[in-house]
């Protein structure tokens, strides 16, 4: 074969490429695998079932709330035989806001040993109806309270002793502090970890009531507030939110307040 000039020596001609053929492998003795069966679905993991401890810190922070009531109960009555008059309206306020003080110092505790309570979602247009039928399910409310309390003064022959009014004073001890501290407690931390055991009806149902055994003090008006614990808890349900039961609580306590000052 006659080759062109070059002016250096011809090229090489390349290497052939080796070939590796693959070889099968044998498969065990114990392969058991049918190809024309569909691979097992993945199984979703069970959500855990809720710790029972979780329910301990709420029950124990709750006798102690009943119990710290009982005291400032105690400290009222002693007062007034001790001094055998009526207590100045500057020691029921005393006596009050160490309660109250208490009562939240002792919520927080309770939140630090229950945790993260798992928030409840609610649709969109839940949400609008539950703002919507909010304000005039608490006007129905109000009328059944002063309703419900005058014909039970009246049968019970009850002399009515009308209240301080609406102060500063008690708009921060009966309006605010209860809004914000009882709804945290009833409605959050009652209610978010009782709906893990009993679901949301047996939460909202169970932490109504004991919203209102919480008022012992007040035990004309047990029955009524426990309904009104009732209708607050399915609207922080429906609300998906703490916002309007806490605007509720305060509004109802600041029209009680004005009401039995004028009757």
């Amino acid at each position: 074969m006659l080759y062109p000039s070059y002016s250096h020596d011809p090229p090489e001609p390349p290497e052939a490429i080796p070939v590796v053929w693959a070889v099968p492998v044998a498969p065990p003795d114990d392969f058991d695998f049918d190809f024309d069966e569909p691979p097992p679905r993945r199984r979703r993991k069970k959500r855990p079932p809720p710790k029972p401890n979780r329910l301990i810190p709420l029950f124990v922070g709750y006798g102690v709330m009943l119990g710290l009531l009982l005291v400032s109960a105690v400290l009222t009555v002693m007062a007034v035989v001790a001094q055998n008059v009526d207590v100045s309206e500057e020691y029921a306020n005393w006596v009050m806001v160490s309660f109250e003080a208490a009562c939240t110092v002792l919520v927080g505790f309770v939140a630090l040993a229950i945790g993260r309570v798992r928030p409840h979602r609610s649709e969109s247009q839940v949400r609008i109806a539950a703002w919507t039928v909010a304000f005039p399910m608490l006007a129905v409310l109000l009328v059944v309270n002063i309703g419900f309390t005058t014909t039970l003064r009246d049968l019970l022959k009850i002399q009515h002793v009308a209240g301080p009014g609406l102060t500063l004073v008690t708009f921060c001890i009966i309006c605010l502090q209860p809004a914000l501290v009882e709804e945290w407690f009833f409605r959050h931390l009652a209610l978010g970890t009782l709906r893990e055991s009993v679901g949301v009806h047996g939460a909202v149902w169970i932490s109504g009531a004991m919203f209102g055994v919480a008022h012992l003090l007040n035990p004309i008006g047990i029955p009524y507030l426990i309904g009104v614990g009732v209708c607050f808890g399915y609207l922080r349900v429906w609300s998906g939110g703490l916002l309007l039961p806490m605007l509720l609580h305060a509004v109802h306590n600041v029209a009680v307040l004005v009401a039995d000052k004028m009757m």
